[in-house]
């Protein structure tokens, strides 16, 4: 049986908008990471458009979604990629290789993940982060 705070109503729903700026570990630029290991697949950096939706389309179902917030907490999913030509968002708000950003129904930043650090946070503890967040507003 799922937590009640797992429950949801309207007003404990979230919107989650996904960004998928480029591959932290490509391998024609930065050979690190799980693909050496063969449990994930070693990738180049995308140099289209149509690359890079494919794979941050594969990326958030195999990756995020098993992982995140329980899918009836979740009002709305969307996911957005960064052009590869412009590499704007990675540009403007540095979040490279990996950020949350939690804003509130305000339209206020109420979380950042510090992404400059040695190990990033996981999803489980950006869960948790979440679910305190949700129990506030309920």
């Amino acid at each position: 049986m799922a937590d009640a705070r797992e429950q949801g109503n309207e007003k404990t729903k979230v919107n989650v908008k996904f960004i998928y700026i480029a591959e932290a570990h490509a391998v024609d630029e930065w050979p690190i990471g799980d693909h050496l290991a063969g449990t994930v697949p070693a990738l180049k950096q995308h140099r289209s458009l149509q690359e890079r939706i494919k794979v941050a389309q594969r990326f958030y179902n195999e990756f995020l979604v098993p992982q995140s917030l329980p899918q009836s907490l979740i009002r709305e999913e969307e996911i957005f990629v960064d052009n590869p030509e412009t590499d704007e968002v990675e540009k403007t708000l540095h979040p490279w290789p990996t950020a949350w950003f939690i804003i509130n129904p305000k339209g206020e930043l109420v979380y950042r993940t510090i992404t400059r650090q040695a190990f990033f946070p996981r999803v489980s503890e950006v869960r948790q982060i979440f679910m305190t967040l949700l129990q506030s507003l309920a």
